[in-house]
């Protein structure tokens, strides 16, 4: 991880001459945004949670110069993406409030981005993602009821992913997160039946997916 966060920097450092010519494209300074996402990506790997929060903030702050320019689709994912990675950051770092409006903003984002063009699935993905992030900060702030509308948008969206893309193994690692996230918050709240209904939806896509691909652990 040390060895890839330092070709992340060499990277970066190249695409920010790249994005010093004058007249050049959005594109190009389109990329330095998402190579700076990636480093704090990997910073937040190797658990500099502080140094990835302040690279995934620089993140957006040059989609959101971009935006002002270019509001293409490119660019408001990256937007979105840096919304949520921000959301990740300050989660594990215990600031669940300013987690939580963070992934609401990305969600907002994703929302616009798939209502706009319903074919491109990772748009649906980021959107799924995000109400699945906030369901669980809803869950853990005592908020069981708003956690589990959220875990079943969240399930809705991967269902449609994993129905369209079957043989896309991540869209059914998803979709068995989202229905063991409802069963544990119907358990929680005194619906075992339900509860269990939900466990044994998630069992069956993970043994699928176990049986599939024995190799993956």
């Amino acid at each position: 991880k040390t060895e890839a966060l330092g070709v992340y920097r060499k990277a970066l450092a190249l695409r920010r001459e790249l994005a010093a010519v004058p007249g050049v494209d959005v594109k190009t300074r389109l990329v330095v945004a998402i190579t700076v996402r990636q480093v704090g990506q990997v910073l937040i790997s190797t658990g500099d949670t502080a140094g990835a929060l302040e690279a995934f903030e620089r993140s957006r702050d040059l989609a959101l110069a971009l935006e002002f320019e270019s509001p293409s689709a490119e660019v408001r994912q990256a937007l979105a993406t840096s919304h949520y990675n921000i959301g990740k950051a300050l989660s594990e770092t215990g600031k669940t409030a300013d987690a939580l409006a963070s992934y609401q903003t990305a969600q907002d984002l994703y929302q616009k981005l798939a209502d706009a063009n319903p074919t491109v699935t990772s748009y649906q993905s980021g959107l799924a993602n995000s109400y699945h992030n906030i369901g669980i900060l809803l869950s853990d702030t005592g908020k069981p009821a708003d956690a589990l509308a959220s875990y079943q948008t969240a399930r809705d969206i991967n269902q449609k992913l994993a129905d369209a893309n079957p043989t896309i193994t991540s869209y059914q690692s998803d979709l068995a997160n989202s229905h063991y996230n409802i069963g544990r918050v119907l358990s929680e709240t005194g619906r075992p039946a339900d509860a269990l209904a939900s466990h044994r939806k998630a069992l069956d896509i993970r043994q699928k997916l176990v049986d599939a691909p024995p190799a993956v652990t």
